[in-house]
């Protein structure tokens, strides 16, 4: 009898580690699938937001947001956050507030922290953040992006930051990709401080790729790779 039990029990827990096995892969391939879809929901929203750039046209959203980039003209500071998601991410299933991802609330992330430095020393700030994943997602042509930043762009703008590349997987045009747009954003803002953000983590030469760039257009580094 006592062997009978033992051998019960032992078929029971196989069955158990076969089961839980099967259900760990199942929840392994569907988040990977998961994963999949998202990226390329992502991809057919880039291609729609440079066609409506090409048109001319933009969302409802798009336009109200732009129509309230008003920059000061005189007596103080205007700074503009060029990033990704790590800049700002709007409110989604995965992401609870408009603000930069993986602060633990708003007024954390690095964005919000800057604009209050600023105000240490300037009474009068005017901030604004533009998440631009969108070039980083890109493979080929980032350039064309560009056009959906251009509203955002002006001679009144005095400091700029740019923190992107964490999305770039490849790199092949990387390096003269981020020169042309160090130099886009120079063009279009000659007044402005601009300072490139180092990588939140390493991928390969890119962000070597980043400050090669950023001495070849002259522009200043903040290095946290500490």
């Amino acid at each position: 009898m006592k062997n009978i039990k033992k051998f019960l029990a032992f078929v029971l827990a196989v069955i158990i580690v076969v089961t839980a096995s099967k259900f760990i892969s199942h929840e392994k391939n569907q988040s990977a699938e998961i994963v999949k879809l998202r990226g390329e929901v992502q991809s057919l929203r880039v291609e729609l937001q440079l066609f409506y750039a090409k048109m001319g046209k933009n969302s409802e959203g798009e336009i109200f947001s732009r129509n309230c980039v008003k920059y000061l003209t005189r007596g103080g500071v205007n700074y503009l956050a060029i990033g990704n998601s790590i800049t700002l991410h709007t409110i989604c299933d995965y992401w609870w507030a408009n603000c930069g991802m993986a602060a633990s609330e708003p007024s954390k992330d690095y964005f919000h922290l800057v604009t209050e430095e600023l105000k240490k020393h300037n009474k009068y700030v005017n901030s604004y953040a533009y998440g631009s994943a969108i070039w980083e997602i890109m493979t080929h042509d980032r350039a064309e992006a560009m056009t959906l930043i251009d509203s955002y762009l002006n001679e009144n703008i005095n400091v700029i930051t740019i923190q992107l590349g964490e999305n770039c997987i490849n790199t092949a045009t990387f390096e003269n990709d981020y020169a042309y747009l160090i130099e886009y954003i120079k063009k279009k803002c000659p007044n402005a401080q601009i300072i490139s953000v180092s990588d939140f983590w390493n991928y390969g030469e890119r962000d070597e790729m980043k400050r090669r760039a950023a001495e070849k257009c002259g522009i200043k580094i903040a290095d946290i790779s500490a």
